[in-house]
């Protein structure tokens, strides 16, 4: 094909299921080849023109899913060349194709409007096909957005869509009318409908007009290409009529932003310096323990172990306020859930008031772990809230526990702030009700609370008096006394009945390393960077007696490798054991769990991991 021919168009059965596709490009070799790897998959109408004036006037008359740009073209140069055809077509679609792997060129194209950029180097048929694909589908997922918004706009109910994760992602006329607010107040709220389809819920919704009651619905709702849902509001202030009360979740925004990846980024780090901590401190046990000069150095990694395992709790915590709200009732120690709740709020109460644990004997509960941190830390944040920054020597934040007469389990918090008023006390646990200005507060914290709790078969109640503080109590029955056992069982750790082959697989070489020097007394440790060359390695011949693989790693997941070694003819191996830690879930924890695989969690404990890869390879 010469530059400026006619219209190359590869079609297929289906033609008007086609992704039209304009290349910009001047080189005979490299427009041919990208349109004969484009033509293979029968899914593209393939249009080229050699100059980016041509583009131009080619765009003016014909509208296209994909422009396929190269930069270097005989009117135009570089960076300047998307700017150009930006400049005539704002919205246009562009995969840019670039001759340089240079990341910082990359980035400067996206925030110039490129949908994507894909280097020559890495041009394939496949690679280019999925590309195309990838900027059609989201050029498509746009217009369709932009169709839903402009939809949704008309419509006289509220409507507010929220992500999985409780992000506002739109919200109509409607709903600012009927919430009396701005657009971009509710940029940072954190919403969980928490509400079946089909069922309805009535809110109280209090504005400077007054209170209306609004009948709300929710419906699952695709957005931006994510599941999200819908939330339709109705104004039915003359109709008390409503079935179901309102059932909203809400996590404070600021650990709801930060939970997942922070817990997933210090993770494999923090595994790293724990492990080689202990490595060199079980080292260390083979000198003299009485020499001198050892003490000092020993001290410092104490130091370091314990550090690393305040961090280690941290992630912990982090964590466990991340995980879905659905997660399933188990005995708890409320203690250390509300140690979890403590921890997380501290930084909102220190500056403000002493905080006094007064806790007493308490049985365990089977409840909710993640629910309740949600409501005590809501609690403690509200409590530092209502004392504001002052005197931490006089104010404080008291935590109480004990049994009552009733044979109940009750928690108690209290603070040393101004109180409450009367209409304020009369409104605490109604949904949208809130003291804090605009912007600042959702009003859902306290009734999600009571929801939260009453669900769990237990009550909130509060006292407060104006300049005389505020107290909240929460209270759980008593569980039934279980018959006595014969006692809990001791396990100890045992060493290794044989030395065994393990191998690692783990894209982190810190990781790797690390379990190098654990294991690699007791056992022969293989460490593979990929899974692929963990397979090559199996296929080689070598059968180890463990593989020890992370699930979250690229290219390759531990569960799509675990299938491959099983499929493999040729490859053998005995258990299998993975690692995790606290990054976003995206099912495949839940797929090892139903296969009966095991799994641990990152950071682990050297004595833990020693036993557990012991007790599989006897």
């Amino acid at each position: 094909m010469e530059l400026g021919s006619p219209t190359r168009q590869v079609m297929s059965s289906s033609s008007s299921k086609l992704f039209s596709v304009l290349v910009v490009e001047d080189n005979p070799a490299d427009a041919d080849l990208a349109i004969e790897w484009l033509g293979e998959s029968g899914r593209f109408a393939v249009h080229q023109v050699r100059s980016l004036a041509e583009a131009v006037t080619w765009l003016q008359g014909n509208v296209c899913d994909v422009t396929m740009l190269d930069l270097h073209l005989p009117d135009s140069q570089g960076l300047e060349t998307l700017l150009r055809i930006k400049t005539f077509h704002p919205d246009l679609p562009v995969l840019v194709v670039s001759g340089t792997e240079d990341q910082s060129l990359r980035e400067e194209l996206i925030r110039a409007g490129a949908t994507e950029v894909l280097t020559k180097q890495e041009m394939s048929d496949r690679w280019l096909s999925l590309a195309v694909l990838y900027v059609a589908a989201w050029s498509r997922a746009r217009e369709q957005q932009a169709q839903i918004a402009k939809i949704l706009d008309t419509a006289l109910d509220a409507i507010i869509v929220v992500d999985e994760s409780g992000e506002v992602q739109h919200v109509n006329q409607g709903a600012l009318t009927l919430f009396d607010r701005k657009r971009e107040d509710f940029a940072e709220e954190r919403l969980l409908f928490s509400l079946e389809e089909g069922s309805s819920a009535e809110l109280m919704v209090h504005g400077p007009a007054g209170s209306k009651i609004g009948e709300m619905r929710v419906t699952e709702f695709g957005w931006a290409g994510r599941r999200s849902f819908l939330a339709s509001i109705r104004d039915v202030t003359q109709q008390r009529n409503m079935e179901r009360q309102l059932l909203l979740a809400d996590k404070l925004s600021a650990l709801g932003t930060i939970a997942a990846g922070l817990a997933h980024e210090i993770n494999n780090p923090l595994a790293a310096v724990l492990g080689n901590i202990e490595f060199s401190l079980c080292s260390l046990d083979a000198f003299d323990a009485g020499d001198e000069k050892l003490r000092p150095l020993l001290e410092s990694l104490q130091d370091a172990r314990e550090a690393a395992d305040r961090m280690r709790q941290i992630v912990q915590d982090v964590k466990l306020f991340s995980r879905a709200e659905d997660s399933p009732r188990r005995l708890l120690d409320l203690h250390q859930v509300l140690d979890s709740a403590t921890r997380m709020a501290w930084n909102e109460i220190r500056g403000r008031a002493r905080l006094v644990k007064d806790y007493g004997d308490l049985p365990e509960i089977e409840s909710n772990e993640t629910q309740l941190i949600q409501v005590f830390l809501n609690l403690l944040v509200n409590a530092g809230q209502a004392i504001g920054k002052g005197n931490p020597e006089r104010d404080r934040i008291r935590i109480f526990t004990a049994v009552d007469e009733q044979r109940r389990v009750v928690i108690e918090i209290s603070d040393t702030g101004p109180g409450m008023n009367a209409e304020v006390q009369r409104n605490l646990f109604t949904a949208f009700f809130t003291t804090k200005p605009v912007g600042e507060g959702t009003g859902l914290g306290l009734s999600i609370c009571k929801r939260i709790i009453e669900g769990l078969g237990g009550r909130i109640s509060f006292t407060s008096e104006p300049g005389q503080g505020t107290t909240f109590r929460i209270s759980f029955p008593c569980p039934r006394p279980e018959p006595a056992a014969g006692g809990p069982i001791r396990r100890e750790t045992a060493g290794p009945e044989r030395r065994g082959l393990v191998l690692v697989v783990d894209d982190s070489a810190q990781i790797g390393q690390t379990l190098e020097r654990i294991l690699g007394r007791e056992h022969d440790v293989k460490w593979f960077s990929s899974a692929q060359a963990a397979i090559d390695y199996l296929e080689a011949g070598h059968v180890p007696d463990l593989i020890l693989a992370d699930i979250h790693m690229p290219e390759m997941n531990g569960l799509q490798f675990h299938e491959e070694v099983r499929r493999r003819p040729g490859t053998t191996c005995g258990n299998f054991l993975f690692m995790t830690g606290p990054a976003p879930g995206d099912g495949i924890e839940s797929l090892i769990a139903a296969r009966g695989l095991d799994c641990i969690r990152k950071p682990f404990e050297v004595r833990s991991i020693r036993a557990t890869v012991n007790a599989l390879i006897r």
